[in-house]
């Protein structure tokens, strides 16, 4: 009936944060949301507004502001990111080979420690760590590092479990983290 899109929003929103914005979600790319919304979203033409849709978020009114054209970046404008990203696969390529490398020396006689040495790698022991108290800083919460750290026997090395910054080998007592960074 004439009100603005962004004052009903702000008024009736039940999202604080775009409720606040009036009603805006700010620019995103095509996928980035649930599908019910996505398709909502695909037959409206800038300034239109949705009937209700209905998504595992709650009920939604969309009302789409533009859309901006695609365009293919010039070189100039990625060149850095290209080269930081190759960086990154090329060190994580790396870590992945010394971890499979000190895992294979370390299974000849179950001696981590002494692979790891060889590889003038550091050993570190993490403080003591239960199912009830597994915080361990240079870790996180990796789901595979618990399960296979209470699991394993003592003394015998376990595969290596690779993160997007490390690579740990385990063999009960003694830990080598393998970082990027």
């Amino acid at each position: 009936d004439g009100v603005a899109f962004n004052k009903l929003a702000k008024k009736h929103s039940d999202d604080p944060t775009s409720g606040e914005n009036g009603g805006s979600l700010g620019e995103f790319q095509k996928g980035t949301m649930v599908p019910e919304f996505e398709i909502a979203l695909e037959k409206l033409k800038p300034d239109q507004i949705s009937q209700p849709i209905r998504t595992s978020f709650g009920f939604h009114i969309i009302r789409l502001d533009g859309v901006k054209a695609k365009r293919i970046k010039p070189l100039d404008e990625v060149k850095e990111e290209i080269a930081t990203k190759l960086i990154e696969i090329k060190t994580r390529q790396k870590m992945r080979r010394v971890a499979k490398h000190v895992y294979r020396s370390a299974k000849q006689d179950q001696n981590l420690a002494r692979a790891a040495l060889e590889n003038h790698l550091a050993v570190k022991n993490t403080p003591f760590i239960s199912r009830n108290n597994h915080e361990v800083s240079e870790i996180g919460t990796n789901p595979d590092f618990f399960s296979q750290a209470f699991s394993i026997e003592d003394n015998i090395v376990g595969e290596p479990i690779y993160t997007l910054e490390s690579a740990f080998l385990l063999n009960g007592t003694v830990l080598l983290v393998n970082s990027l960074g």
